[in-house]
C-alpha cells in the first residue's frame, strides 16, 4: 500500500517519493546591484530580492550542488551549461577576470 504522506507533498520529478527538497536554483532577481562584481558588499547592503524555482523534489532526484544548495535536473543541466564557455572566449575571459582581480586588489572601482 502507498504511504498517503507521498501525496501530500510529492516529488515532482519522480511522483514516487515525498519532496524533502526545493530547487534553489534563482530563476529572477529583482535588485539591479545583485550584478556588481563585489557580491559580499551588495549582500551586506541589500536585501535578498530573488525568487528561486522551489520545484518540490525528493532525495534521489535533487541535484545537490553544495551543503544546502539542490537543483532540480532541468536546472542542474543549465548551471553545469553555464559553467561551460566556447574555448575561443576562454582567453578573453581569463584576461577579464585577472584586470578584475588586479582592481580589487588596488581598490580601484
Amino acid at each position: 500500500m502507498n504511504d498517503p504522506e507521498t501525496f501530500k507533498n510529492p516529488c515532482a520529478i519522480c511522483h514516487k517519493r515525498p519532496a524533502t527538497r526545493y530547487c534553489d536554483y534563482v530563476i529572477d532577481c529583482w535588485h539591479p546591484q545583485i550584478f556588481l562584481r563585489d557580491r559580499m558588499r551588495c549582500v551586506k547592503e541589500n536585501e535578498p530580492s530573488y525568487e528561486t524555482c522551489d520545484v518540490p523534489m525528493c532525495e534521489e532526484c535533487a541535484k545537490n550542488i553544495d551543503r544546502e544548495i539542490d537543483f532540480c535536473p532541468y536546472h542542474f543541466e543549465l548551471y553545469q551549461k553555464a559553467k561551460e564557455i566556447p574555448e575561443k572566449w576562454k582567453k578573453e575571459q581569463a584576461r577579464v577576470k585577472r584586470q578584475i582581480n588586479t582592481e580589487l586588489l588596488n581598490g580601484s572601482d
